[in-house]
């Protein structure tokens, strides 16, 4: 569409603008994609390996780099977004428990609903999707104790019912 070519446009000019060919942990870089169905721009998330091994805090670069995501979400427009709950893609059962998975699920739920508050009021769409996936060899224990956390850290819409009266 030409609305999302021009804003692409906007945001790689941004990031032309950036002359230091040095990426820190937390920088994010965006690509444009027009043969994967299921994404136009993916969103680069710089880490270390100290990522995998570390537990998270809200002060670690790769929550700036997330803020950041989230914010050009907010400000071209872009209204569906995939994040990878734990920021890996892979994880050991013998680095991750199911203590640290669950720690690291819920900062990165609740730091990404804080960022959305921070940038609703710039919004010009009040409503987002945003589709949190976790590492296929996941527990299916932890997958369930993080579906959990979900209607209890954010809004969800369910669906309504109406009683039919005869």
């Amino acid at each position: 569409s030409l609305y999302f070519n021009f804003t692409f446009q906007r945001v790689e000019k941004t990031a032309n603008n950036k002359h230091d060919t040095q990426f820190t942990v937390g920088d994010v870089y965006i690509t444009r994609h027009s043969n994967l169905g299921a994404a136009q721009i993916i969103f680069h998330l710089v880490s270390d390996e100290s990522l995998s091994q570390m537990d998270l805090t809200s002060r670690h670069g790769c929550m700036d780099g997330l803020r950041n995501i989230i914010r050009v979400c907010h400000e071209f427009g872009i209204t569906t977004i995939s994040v990878p709950l734990l920021l890996v893609t892979e994880i050991s059962p013998e680095l991750h428990n199911e203590s640290w998975c669950l720690r690291r699920a819920e900062m990165v739920f609740k730091s990404v609903k804080g960022f959305m508050i921070e940038f609703a009021k710039y919004a010009s769409t009040p409503q987002y999707t945003i589709q949190f996936y976790l590492p296929e060899n996941i527990d299916t224990s932890v997958f369930h104790h993080c579906s959990d956390m979900i209607p209890a850290i954010f809004q969800t819409t369910g669906p309504l019912f109406a009683d039919r009266k005869k």
